[in-house]
């Protein structure tokens, strides 16, 4: 199997993936603690069959709303059931990694595979989003003007 970085060479991947990972990161954040957003408690067997964007209500307008439902439109459209499950409480709920993986939390909720799955949605948020990507001459770029 042919590894996607040497398919696309002139991405930095590693730059890229960490830049997903803040993405996801900080739209927890703000979603989790802002208190800008209210979010709908579904069933889990609902996942697949709901719109995400349904359940996330903005309670006070604020600057992130772009990022967040730009977020939610690829998690409607590229995530896998589990990847949606997961992105569900721990994104939109706010549930830690450990909390999920222990089934350490309000509502009993405890999924396998917690760092695979994370791993899998950041891979795929990477190829996704196009300011999150990070191209190599940027970062060269960045380095010249620094010197």
């Amino acid at each position: 199997m042919i590894r996607i970085e040497i398919l696309i060479p002139f991405i930095d991947h590693e730059h890229t993936y960490q830049s997903a990972k803040v993405r996801l990161e900080t739209i927890k954040k703000i979603i989790s603690t802002s208190g800008f957003y209210e979010i709908k408690k579904i069933q889990i067997h609902e996942i697949n069959s709901i719109d995400l964007k349904t359940i996330v209500k903005v309670k006070i307008s604020n600057t992130s709303e772009p990022y967040v439902y730009e977020l939610l439109d690829v998690a409607n459209k590229v995530f896998n059931t589990n990847e949606k499950i997961f992105f569900y409480y721990y994104t939109l709920r706010g549930f830690s990694s450990t909390e999920l993986q222990n089934g350490i939390n309000e509502e009993n909720v405890i999924i396998n595979n917690v760092s695979r799955i994370k791993d899998s949605i950041l891979k795929k948020l990477k190829y996704s989003i196009q300011n999150i990507i990070i191209y190599k001459n940027e970062i060269i770029y960045q380095e010249d003007n620094y010197d």
